[in-house]
């Protein structure tokens, strides 16, 4: 699981510090909720990302 969540946490981590600061992304990780919060977001998007790409293969299926 955790190789399947880190490609997606990176990045998202890489952006935060491109959007603001690296100081904040310390701050961020250290403090609980604002680091659970970013988990969150990025097992969300991941699971929307599968879903699409489940739909996706279920339409090609149908047609096939």
């Amino acid at each position: 699981m955790e190789s399947m969540i880190r490609p997606y946490a990176e990045e998202v981590f890489k952006d935060i510090v491109r959007e603001t600061s690296k100081e904040f992304l310390i701050a961020c990780i250290q403090d609980g909720f604002c680091f659970n919060k970013i988990i969150d977001m990025v097992l969300t998007s991941m699971i929307e990302d599968i879903k699409t790409l489940v739909e996706k293969i279920a339409g090609v299926l149908m047609y096939a």
